[in-house]
């Protein structure tokens, strides 16, 4: 799992942001597991770190679901970034515009909603790593706001220097999440 993260994400840029750029990031079939109370959580279905209380299941929870999730809207986003690069006129076109805002709001509004509280001692390690990986995205969603309400180049080129300001914490986040086998069932 691990490696096929690193491979893809080094594979291809992270996000599209000029004429020749795509990401490609097929999903990875992962299914996460409802979390209502950690007091009434059957901790076998976890990892082995996270059953022991090495990582909290609020750590895992999150870390998997920003891992699943943050796939589709990036590529929606790619998508409409690479239909604007086909046909400059959609510059002009209302409805696509308010698709494409649509699509950063969407993963804007993803990447605020992650909830991260840190309780055992890996959760802290993790956490430093995800939190960059999470400010990055932000930034990113901030910069390509902007470059869709102007269409000014500068602003997409911000929203390109984020998305590679991203990669060096992803990997961090990624192999700490690899130390404590957060990639392997505990059965």
């Amino acid at each position: 799992m691990k490696a096929k993260l690193i491979g893809l994400l080094l594979a291809t840029p992270l996000l599209l942001v000029s004429c020749d750029e795509e990401f490609n990031l097929e999903g990875d079939g992962m299914s996460l597991i409802s979390v209502d109370s950690e007091s009434s959580i059957d901790l076998s279905l976890y990892p082995d770190s996270v059953a022991n209380g090495t990582v909290s299941v609020n750590m895992f929870e999150e870390s998997m679901r920003y891992i699943a999730g943050i796939n589709p809207r990036l590529i929606k986003i790619n998508e409409l970034q690479k239909q604007l690069n086909e046909n400059s006129l959609l510059r002009t076109d209302s409805e696509f515009k308010a698709e494409f805002v649509a699509a950063i709001e969407d993963y804007h509004v993803f990447v605020k909603g992650i909830y991260i509280t840190p309780s055992a001692n890996a959760d802290f390690e993790i956490n430093k790593s995800f939190s960059e990986v999470l400010y990055y995205d932000e930034l990113f969603a901030q910069s390509m706001r902007d470059y869709v309400n102007s269409y000014e180049g500068h602003y997409r080129e911000t929203a390109s220097k984020y998305s590679r300001l991203t990669k060096p914490s992803y990997l961090v986040f990624i192999d700490k999440l690899d130390k404590y086998k957060l990639f392997t069932d505990s059965n």
